[in-house]
């Protein structure tokens, strides 16, 4: 009878064990990175202000998020899972702009 209370409570363990790793790698890979930036015309040496920044996935390029640049050219997209995203920054008055954001740049 021992025997059979003793494999029990190593099953148990075994269990508990495997489900504290599924929540550490649920919380991991689960976690939100926020990208910060400034959009800047390097020939006119001044931000862009009230530019469109759309987030799109870089495989298929759907739409994940969307945001303003301020009055300084800032903008902050929040919330974003890690994953490969390319950027794209439209203005009225300047072309089409893509960029890959590198994620260790990410804040």
């Amino acid at each position: 009878m021992n025997i059979f209370i003793a494999e029990l409570l190593a099953m148990r363990k075994q269990s508990l064990c495997f489900l504290l790793f599924l929540l550490c790698c649920t919380v991991i890979f689960s976690q939100k990175v926020t990208i910060t930036r400034l959009a800047y015309d390097s020939l006119a040496r001044q931000p862009v202000s009230y530019a469109t920044v759309t987030l799109l996935q870089k495989k298929d390029s759907t739409l994940v998020s969307f945001t303003m640049t301020d009055q300084h050219g800032r903008f902050e997209l929040s919330g974003i899972s890690s994953g490969e995203y390319r950027l794209l920054l439209t203005h009225l008055n300047y072309p089409k702009f893509y960029r890959e954001p590198e994620q260790q740049q990410w804040r």
